[in-house]
């Protein structure tokens, strides 16, 4: 969860693999982020993969950044790997109120 002056701006979900990062709840607070965690379990973590949308986030998310029933979001999906292997390593999905925060996307070959 995310907040701007003590508002509530976006609401992230991550799924890692089974095996890559036991406890990851516990881990990602420790270290203080995910990329961090990852880089200290031997990983390299890129974006391999990213989707965004406007949609209407699932009741719990419009809970969370407190919104009525019919408000749209950023969404953004995305997929995490390592650089050296390729292998998945997690996947997120995060909502974001267009009314606080604007998006610009840029993409390029690296």
């Amino acid at each position: 969860m995310s907040h701007i002056d003590d508002r509530p701006v976006s609401y992230l979900e991550e799924w890692f693999l089974d095996d890559v990062a036991p406890h990851a709840d516990v881990a990602a607070n420790a270290f203080g982020s995910v990329n961090v965690m990852l880089r200290g379990l031997g990983f390299q973590p890129r974006r391999a993969w990213c989707r965004v949308s406007v949609d209407v986030p699932p009741d719990h998310a419009l809970d969370r950044l407190e919104l009525a029933s019919h408000e749209l979001t950023w969404m953004v999906e995305s997929v995490a790997a390592d650089t050296l292997s390729g292998r998945p390593l997690f996947f997120s999905k995060a909502w974001t109120r267009q009314d606080a925060i604007r998006m610009v996307f840029e993409l390029d070959a690296w």
